[in-house]
């Protein structure tokens, strides 16, 4: 029996048929074929049954046994970082300031044709205050490393960055030429400019293509600097243009401090609206907050952490949670408490490699609609991907309305899962109702 209404005169555009489909619904776990239109399942059910949405230009596909699944959505690959893998230095890590300067040394030996040095991800903590405000004397700081070309640093949490003095003369010039009186960090980058986008496209429609061979549909970013992201997103919108793109993409916005809560839904609700003017492909309503005591530059107390949650909830959005010791951890669950004390219903995952205390665990009047993952992912995040992803309305199971994502493989990839994604190859992988890989 077929699951989906539908008239005699409302053909498909593709249907698959005598296959295994599991639906990942509880409605219908498995059924035999499925028949999408217009990028959307209309039918799932009996090959036979979906016999009557055949018309004269659809495409039947015969699956011969193979199993058929939701399209897969990754969630921790981490797509925009891995795109500049290679293109930037790595400060991720460094914990003195000496450290920072030796990989400075060491990528300039290994990158001499490389325009300007520009590293991603430092701490904001290895820095005193007096030298952090200071540009002039952090300039030569950073010339002891690297003084024949300019040199950009952005810091992990995207909100600042560092230069050295060519970098920090080319930007003083330009500001006072173009009559810039806050020099920011958007200005900053956009002016030295330190990516090729002809490169950055190309990565990335090769990181597109390789996850359309592995049955992935959607990728996750989370906490991708601004910078990269936007590069990322241009990408992408062009090969939506181009009717080339075959991937969805979800984004979230990060931060490691406290923020006014106005400023901060300010900034959700305009990255939101401006992924929901691109369309099904784009979407973006995910807070990421990362809570570690001992490298955060302005840490949360647990008020400021409730107020921002309970804002961020009472708004629609969906929060995900970081955590990296075991009172960040205390600090994480309490808000996710107060946020559902107040009835709030988005989604709530927190991620710590500390165990929660079974005293906590029994305080908590709400644990169980808290989504725990553990930092050594497994397969066992797969009923969440959907979720975690904020698109349970639109993607994660094979049922009617939803979005045609699919991938078929020749063995049940639910069998041999990585970091809730398959480990082989994809037999077929449908996109937006189309075949985007075979």
């Amino acid at each position: 029996m077929a699951l989906g209404f539908f008239k005699k005169n409302n053909t498909a555009d593709l249907i698959l048929k005598n296959g295994r489909v599991l639906t990942q619904c509880a409605d219908l776990p498995q059924a035999e074929a499925v028949a999408c239109k217009d990028g959307r399942i209309i039918a799932v059910g009996d090959s036979q049954d979906l016999e009557a949405l055949v018309g004269s230009s659809t495409r039947v596909i015969d699956l011969e046994g193979r199993y058929a699944v939701p399209g897969f959505i990754s969630l921790w690959e981490e797509p925009v970082l891995s795109a500049f893998d290679g293109c930037y230095l790595k400060l991720a890590g460094c914990t003195t300031k000496e450290e920072l300067l030796e990989r400075m040394r060491v990528w300039q030996t290994f990158h001499p044709q490389e325009d300007i040095l520009f590293g991603y991800g430092y701490n904001e903590a290895l820095f005193d205050q007096e030298l952090a405000s200071d540009r002039d004397a952090m300039a030569a700081f950073l010339d002891q490393a690297c003084a024949d070309k300019p040199a950009l640093l952005l810091s992990a949490n995207n909100i600042s960055c560092l230069c050295n003095a060519q970098a920090l003369e080319i930007v003083r010039q330009t500001a006072e030429e173009e009559m810039v009186k806050y020099i920011t960090t958007p200005y900053v980058l956009n002016l030295l400019l330190p990516f090729d986008f002809e490169h950055i496209e190309e990565t990335v429609f090769a990181q597109m293509k390789n996850n359309a061979e592995r049955g992935i549909t959607s990728v996750l970013s989370l906490g991708a600097p601004d910078y990269f992201e936007s590069l990322y997103i241009d990408a992408l919108i062009s090969f939506y243009n181009e009717g080339l793109l075959s991937q969805r993409y979800f984004s979230s916005y990060f931060i490691n401090r406290p923020l006014l809560p106005k400023t901060l839904i300010h900034q959700l609700m305009q990255m939101k609206t401006l992924c929901n003017e691109i369309g099904d492909f784009f979407s973006a309503r995910l807070l990421l907050v990362e809570l570690d005591q001992s490298s955060c530059p302005l840490e949360f107390s647990q008020q400021a952490l409730d107020t921002i949650l309970t804002d961020v909830a009472d708004k629609g959005f969906d929060i995900y949670l970081r955590c990296a010791e075991a009172a960040d951890l205390e600090k994480a669950c309490l808000a996710a408490e107060q946020v559902r004390s107040r009835g709030y219903k988005v989604m709530i995952a927190v991620e710590s490699p500390q165990a929660l205390p079974p005293e906590l665990a029994q305080e908590l009047m709400y644990a169980e609609s808290i989504i725990f993952v553990p930092a050594e992912k497994s397969c066992d995040e797969l009923p969440h991907a959907a979720q975690i992803a904020g698109c349970m309305d639109r993607l994660g199971t094979i049922e009617s309305g939803k979005l045609a994502d699919i991938a078929v493989f020749d063995e049940d990839p639910f069998a041999s899962l990585c970091c809730g994604l398959p480990a082989n190859k994809a037999f077929m992988t449908i996109c937006n109702g189309e075949i985007v890989y075979q």
